[in-house]
């Protein structure tokens, strides 16, 4: 056998060996690794959870919020959280002040017996200002609330003048969007969500602004966002749906024309058969107002997020329509397990891809 063959072989085996031998070694990096970073995910929580405990002792008030980022983690996370929270360390509702925006008081039922609404505090135009520097300064953009801003703070500085106190605790968003971030990253089970998450009806008592539509009226919802971007293929497609449906029932369109965020309603109000919201409509009450006619109606349709998480939570049968689920998957999942869990009606949602490639619409 020529000399060549038998120093190529020989190499071979060596690079064999040496590969076996390095394989264990890899391994055993990469576990050490993985149990290296489950140590700091789990370490991470346990300090957000012991700031968690050291809000609810004593007694003075407890600050909840205030409350600046989207809608839809507002009802399907901030709200069962503080559920989770005033059940878990047995707060009275007296201590609570719950502060957010829109008239959303009643969506606080049972947790907080005080609500201070922020456009009561700000104009529509300082709140736009200072929630978009807000944004800039803590989140690059972002609209979720990883931090205390300048914003924060200075509301903060309000409430305590409003209740007549400084001497209070704070219960910051930023706790919870530290806490749940590694379940939104895919580094913790579901059971670590679902321990700390309590969900609860919401009720509205006297609901009269419902009462000046139509009998039987589907109440419906359309922005753009990640989950129905702002293209002509989409907006034909609803536009379709939204006729189609207003054929056979009255419709309600929950457009404010309040320019609270980039999100931007689809154009539908030129649709025979729909409704829009009163012109009087204000950045104080524009939520609360959207919440009763909800309540009211025989159905809810419309982008997946924001009020189609909750229109389940009052009981209303919903369809949330998206034409991207990219971001949706992780949120649909804990939906659909909170509304089971209250033993709350229909969810279903409705993939606009799937009815364009049908050629349905």
């Amino acid at each position: 056998m020529p000399a060549i063959i038998v120093a190529t072989n020989i190499a071979r085996r060596l690079i064999r060996r040496i590969v076996r031998l390095r394989n264990p070694f890899i391994r055993a990096t990469r576990r050490t690794k993985k149990t290296h970073e489950r140590f700091i995910v789990r370490r991470d929580s346990y300090r957000v959870e012991q700031e968690i405990a050291k809000v609810a002792k004593g007694t003075n008030p407890i600050i909840v919020g205030p409350w600046l980022a989207e809608v839809g983690y507002e009802v399907l996370y901030w709200i069962p959280f503080l559920r989770w929270f005033t059940h878990a360390y047995k707060i009275n509702p007296d201590r609570i002040v719950a502060v957010s925006r829109g008239g959303v008081h009643s969506w606080y039922q049972g947790i907080a017996k005080t609500y201070i609404e922020l456009f009561n505090e700000f104009t529509l135009k300082e709140f736009v200002a200072l929630n978009k520097a807000r944004r800039v300064e803590t989140e690059s953009g972002g609209q979720k609330q990883s931090a205390l801003s300048f914003f924060d703070h200075t509301i903060l500085q309000r409430v305590q003048k409003h209740i007549g106190t400084d001497q209070v605790q704070v219960f910051h968003p930023s706790l919870m969007f530290e806490l749940f971030k590694q379940f939104w990253f895919g580094n913790r089970e579901s059971k670590f969500l679902f321990r700390r998450l309590r969900l609860g009806p919401i009720v509205i008592a006297d609901n009269t602004d419902s009462k000046r539509f139509p009998s039987g009226y589907v109440a419906m919802k359309f922005y753009t966002g990640a989950a129905l971007p702002p293209t002509s293929q989409n907006q034909d497609t609803v536009k379709a749906l939204v006729r189609n449906l207003a054929k056979s029932k009255p419709v309600v369109l929950l457009d404010t024309a309040l320019p609270l965020d980039e999100h931007q309603d689809f154009m539908l109000d030129d649709i025979e058969g729909v409704t829009c919201l009163p012109s009087t409509l204000t950045p104080e009450n524009n939520l609360e107002f959207q919440t009763q006619v909800i309540a009211g109606a025989s159905q809810f349709i419309g982008t997946c997020g924001s009020l189609a998480w909750l229109a389940p939570i009052m009981g209303v049968p919903t369809v949330g329509v998206y034409a991207d689920d990219k971001l949706l998957t992780t949120h649909l999942r804990v939906a659909r397990q909170m509304y089971r869990s209250i033993g709350s009606t229909s969810f279903s949602t409705l993939d606009l891809r799937a009815l364009t490639s049908l050629e349905l619409y």
